[in-house]
């Protein structure tokens, strides 16, 4: 103990060393055993936090002391800090524990940060060794070669909320101790002699080395081999993503749209995400993946697990696609699996494609478009969906929302009649005050026939039960013979809507000033969508505007 507690003096000491004289360093070590706090680790948005064996309410392995713990879903945050450069080099090792609801539900990275605290990109992914089934502390070691004005930090995020009962593992993160040693690569350094050594064997006996002695390079300089620096070992594997349905959507969007929606539901003995249609006929919606990124490769391999129905005369539809917002879409699926619509798969197959040539870091998301087309017993049924070389999004979901930076995460429902887009305030045709930002989202119909038209929202992930407020902060115009509707309704990740919506309001006036609508909203599930309706009535000058949404907990 009086060994570790001299390492945290040390530790300390280092902390108060001028930042540009310690990237001025090599083969410092900073040693974390979180014996009693996080020892000035930076905790990028608050939910790192330090825990003992007797303070932890969810089980990890036994043996240790003490851990920087992050048990909060969904979110994600990187532990890290502000004087442990990664300009000379970095070589890691960490003692870390991590389990989850599925295989690879709690993901556990290295990543890259700016100096202001923005993420670069990944070191390493270790998501692949998460699972249900981890019992043990696990240990990784590598290197993350120089690179100037950037910091090395821990990422780690939840799928889901832990487990209740003292008996459950943990479905976050635990981290026991971490030895960090900037410099370079020790497996990879040649020895400074190798040069010195075997100077004239070039010029004594130059034919030699080529005829009579040809293993002289090898025997003479046995570390030609360590030379080469040894990325194979050292660069991890490629990160791995399972969206595995049969235990639940795993944070994917299910869109309902054109007489057609996509659900998760079991009709065959487990569980998928199905298109259902309507009675008469139905086109193409959408499922679309939580945001992800590009790995450092650039090459994303994607796999579908699936089973499809239909026939020549009336086939089905299934084709993915990447997708950048709301709107924004690659102009060719990646790949078609039409040809399995027209007769039926025998049982669930599976196919996929590799995007090449992408930029690494770029975030992008993987649509699912899906139609039954006329035969409405014709089958669309995905049972999984595995990508390869791409990682999640590691920053939490939005509870706020100003449309300033377009619709990223949202998806269309509804459109009969219009659509809702983000467009300039000063370009909706109707005066109205300036909004937060210069840009609102705005029902934008087509024509006079106006129908319903529905946006709705990234998931948001909440504790069961408690009680959220949403507000929106609305300009609209309606007419007591015309007026506008505008509807909020919650949607469950499986694709059920509720009942009744927990805002309905009409506007029946000609004023369009901002106006702040706020209600509360018990939620029943771990996560939810709010859902915006609206509908203009029969008035060609009718709108709805909206320039803010909040969500808080009560």
């Amino acid at each position: 103990m009086a060994l570790k507690f001299l390492s945290l003096i040390l530790f300390v000491a280092v902390l108060s060393f001028d930042f540009n004289a310690c990237v001025g360093q090599s083969d410092t070590n900073f040693y974390f055993t979180f014996d009693e706090d996080l020892q000035g680790l930076t905790v990028h948005r608050g939910t790192w936090k330090w825990s003992d064996m007797a303070s932890m309410q969810y089980k990890i392995p036994p043996g240790k002391e003490g851990f920087a713990v992050y048990d909060t879903p969904r979110e994600g945050d990187e532990l890290y800090s502000e004087f442990i450069p990664l300009d000379y080099g970095l070589n890691y090792s960490i003692t870390f524990f991590f389990n989850s609801k599925y295989e690879q539900g709690t993901s556990f990275a290295l990543h890259k940060l700016s100096r202001g605290g923005e993420y670069l990109h990944t070191i390493a992914d270790y998501t692949h060794m998460s699972s249900p089934s981890n019992n043990q502390w696990l240990f990784v070691e590598g290197y993350v070669p120089p690179e100037a004005n950037a910091l090395f930090s821990i990422f780690c995020q939840s799928e889901y909320f832990n487990p209740d009962g003292i008996n459950g593992y943990l479905w976050g993160c635990a981290v026991d101790s971490m030895n960090l040693i900037t410099g370079p690569d020790p497996t990879s350094t040649a020895p400074p002699t190798t040069t010195t050594t075997t100077p004239t064997t070039t010029t004594t006996t130059p034919t030699t080395t080529t005829t009579t002695t040809p293993t002289t390079t090898t025997t003479t300089t046995p570390t030609t081999t360590t030379t080469t620096p040894t990325t194979t070992t050292t660069e991890p594997p490629p990160p791995v993503i399972d969206f595995n349905f049969t235990s639940s959507t795993q944070g994917w969007v299910l869109g309902n749209s054109n007489g057609a929606a996509w659900r998760r539901q079991n009709t065959s003995g487990e569980y998928a995400i199905e298109v259902v249609g309507s009675p008469i006929v139905s086109s193409v919606v959408l499922a679309t993946s939580p945001r992800l990124i590009v790995g450092d490769t650039g090459e994303v391999s994607v796999a579908v697990t699936f089973r499809m129905a239909g026939s020549q005369q009336y086939p089905a539809y299934l084709k993915v696609r990447r997708s950048y917002s709301y709107n924004s879409f690659d102009t060719t699926p990646a790949f078609s699996l039409d040809a399995f619509g027209t007769s039926e798969t025998p049982g669930y197959v599976s196919h996929g494609a590799v995007f090449r040539n992408l930029e690494p870091g770029q975030e992008f998301f993987i649509v699912l478009e899906g139609s039954l087309g006329i035969d409405q017993g014709n089958v669309i049924s995905v049972r999984e969906l595995q990508l390869v070389g791409a990682s999640p999004y590691p920053v939490p979901e939005q509870d706020f929302f100003d449309f300033q930076g377009g619709l990223v995460g949202w998806s269309q429902g509804n459109m009969d009649g219009g659509r809702w887009q983000v467009v300039d305030y000063r370009n909706i045709g109707v005066t109205i005050p300036k909004p937060t930002g210069d840009y609102v989202l705005y029902a934008d119909r087509f024509d006079i026939f106006s129908g319903v038209m529905v946006i709705e929202s990234p998931p948001l992930s909440t504790i069961t039960g408690s009680h959220k407020t949403i507000s929106a902060r609305v300009s609209a115009r309606g007419s007591d013979d015309y007026p506008v509707s505008l509807r909020l309704r919650a949607k469950t990740l499986d694709g059920d809507y509720d009942d009744f919506p927990f805002v309905s309001i009409f506007v029946a006036t000609d004023e369009t000033n901002w106006q702040v609508v706020t209600a509360d909203y018990e939620v029943r599930k771990e996560f939810f969508q709010l859902v915006i309706e609206a509908d203009l009535g029969s008035d060609s000058e009718n709108f709805v505007a909206i320039d803010t949404i909040s969500v808080t907990s009560n």
